[in-house]
């Protein structure tokens, strides 16, 4: 049976996807799975075991590009579609299939393309995906799915993180966190001083190595963090080089705890069995793992989540995130350290 996978982005979204090839293949011998998506995020997928194809378009593509991909599409006869984006651009994707079972969300506005409709539910973003398999596998329930996101890279990219940990003195012995300080959406991201105070007192604490990570465009933001890993940090504090996606998964594949914002690295790291730790805002706990190598800080406010990228308040106050200092949740973060981290 040819099964079509569909997420286009966002980054987050591609590894929380990584379950469903996984478990297709592990109950169904007979599925063939490609997966669509931008071209920015096959590096994610290039060495998924469960993946038979992968195609990629480009996010600004063209109507003849388009086009193209949609005769593509038709020409590979899927059986069955998975439409995860539930967008204008997926939904042609999947009426151009011609597959006999379409797969959709219950609420999507273009529900009428779909013949399966999944209701958007669940404790963790990546069970309503799941949902999606329950009508291709007899006598299973949600819960028997394996629910955690999984990457991989190759011995490549493992040589050149390999060399880049060399060249910073990082051991397999040392305790090495990355930290995350950015996110494209100023409701998501906590205040880069608060990073600071965080990464400070961990490496005093814990004698951690820091390693925080950003991507090409966002190094800037990480500018008082350059001066401090070249200062009084120097030998502690990391700012990684530029990566391509396959060597940030290895990346997070060599480091012992992750602490950031709800972000893509948060993903890679749970999707390499790293404890993550992380600072909501606007979205809720719904994209972290429910499992006890992960946790989040959240000022708990009426308001949370909101979900919104602009705040009610206005994006100079954030109170779940400018008003929420590290103090309030520094024993929680000890606590998991102590008895999660350190005890894997």
């Amino acid at each position: 049976m040819k099964f079509l996978i569909i997420q286009f982005h966002q980054f987050g979204d591609v590894v929380l996807t990584t379950p469903i090839p996984r478990e297709l293949k592990k109950y169904r011998k007979d599925a063939v799975i490609t997966f669509l998506t931008f071209k920015r995020n096959e590096p994610m997928l290039r060495y998924n075991p469960y993946i038979d194809e992968i195609i990629t378009i480009e996010r600004d593509e063209g109507i003849l590009q388009f086009i193209k991909l949609l005769l593509k599409i038709r020409s590979s006869r899927f059986d069955v579609v998975l439409d995860f984006m539930d967008t204008p651009r997926s939904m042609y994707c999947t009426m151009a299939s011609g597959a006999k079972q379409k797969v959709g969300y219950q609420t999507s506005r273009r529900s009428f393309v779909y013949n399966m409709k999944i209701e958007r539910s669940g404790i963790y973003a990546v069970h309503f995906k799941l949902k999606f398999l329950l009508p291709f596998i007899d006598n299973i329930k949600l819960e028997e799915f394996n629910d955690k996101p999984e990457t991989f890279f190759s011995t490549k990219e493992e040589k050149k993180i390999n060399e880049i940990f060399h060249q910073w003195a990082i051991k397999k012995s040392d305790f090495v966190i990355t930290i995350s300080p950015t996110h494209k959406r100023v409701t998501r991201r906590w205040p880069l001083e608060y990073f600071k105070e965080v990464a400070k007192y961990l490496a005093d604490t814990y004698s951690a190595k820091i390693i925080f990570t950003c991507a090409p465009y966002e190094r800037e933001y990480l500018s008082e963090i350059s001066d401090l890993s070249e200062n009084n940090y120097k030998g502690k504090f990391f700012v990684i080089p530029n990566l391509d996606l396959a060597e940030m998964i290895t990346l997070f594949s060599k480091v012992t705890f992750h602490f950031g914002n709800d972000s893509l690295p948060h993903h890679l790291a749970t999707s390499q069995n790293k404890p993550t730790f992380i600072v909501i805002g606007a979205t809720g706990p719904g994209f972290c793992h429910p499992s006890e190598i992960h946790t989040y800080a959240s000022k708990e406010l009426h308001c949370q989540p909101c979900k919104k990228i602009t705040c009610k308040f206005g994006n100079n106050i954030l109170p779940c995130l400018k008003n929420f200092h590290f103090d309030e949740f520094k024993d929680k973060l000890d606590f998991f350290i102590n008895n999660i981290v350190l005890q894997k």
